[in-house]
This record gives C-alpha cells, sequence and structure tokens, in this order.
C-alpha cells in the first residue's frame, strides 16, 4: 500500500476531488462524465488513476453504475472536505478584495467612547 499521507497531499489534484464527489453523487460514470463536461472514457481512466495512487478500489463498477467501496466513501467524505474549504476560501479571498471583508480598529478616550459608538453603529 502506498504512503496515503503522501497520495492525500501531493497526488490528488482538484479535477480528482471534482471527479469523485461526483461519482458519489451521480453513481453512474456517464452521468458524472456529462456533469463535469468530459467524456465517459476520460471519468474512466482518471477514476483507474486514482485508484492507482492509493492502490485501492474506491468503486465497484457494474452494469447498473457505480457504488463506493468503504475505501471510496472515506475519500469522498476527503474530497468534499477539500472542495468545501477551497469554495470558502475563495469566497472569503473575493470579499476582501471587493472591501466587503476585513477588520476595523477604534480608538478613543473611554469618556467618548460610548457617545461614539453609539454614533458610529448607526451609520
Amino acid at each position: 500500500m502506498p504512503d496515503i499521507d503522501r497520495v492525500l497531499r501531493s497526488n490528488l489534484k482538484l479535477r480528482h476531488l471534482q471527479l469523485l464527489v461526483a461519482l458519489d453523487e451521480f453513481r453512474h460514470l456517464g452521468r458524472a462524465a456529462e456533469f463535469l463536461s468530459v467524456s465517459q472514457p476520460a471519468v474512466s481512466k482518471t477514476l483507474v488513476e486514482i485508484e492507482r495512487m492509493f492502490d485501492l478500489e474506491l468503486f465497484v463498477r457494474s452494469t447498473r453504475g457505480t457504488e463506493p467501496t468503504a475505501y471510496g466513501s472515506a475519500v469522498v467524505r476527503f474530497a468534499r472536505s477539500v472542495l468545501a474549504d477551497y469554495g470558502r476560501t475563495r469566497d472569503e479571498i473575493a470579499a476582501v478584495a471587493s472591501g466587503a471583508a476585513g477588520r476595523t480598529s477604534v480608538g478613543a478616550m473611554v469618556v467618548a467612547t460610548p457617545s461614539l459608538l453609539m454614533r458610529a453603529s448607526r451609520c
């Protein structure tokens, strides 16, 4: 079995994670391919590539579709987590770039603070 830590940290790409989540959602190579706008052979080839990285079978394939194995379910949970973090980070960076996020510090003398903060918070 390969070094799982190395596979998770270095070998998996964003497209691999997206494919694993799509396969879990659609449970069908063709529907996952359509969703990802790639061919079915490309999905099959990429899945084989991912399974070789792990040296594990992640999905059982049949004429009715695909079903994640116990290993596959664990990797799909990891993929969903990484993709969710990716989305949150993308949104946070966009908010900072647009000025919708940031930090403000207010300094004032103790005597003036209550009236200044009340007026500032109404704006």
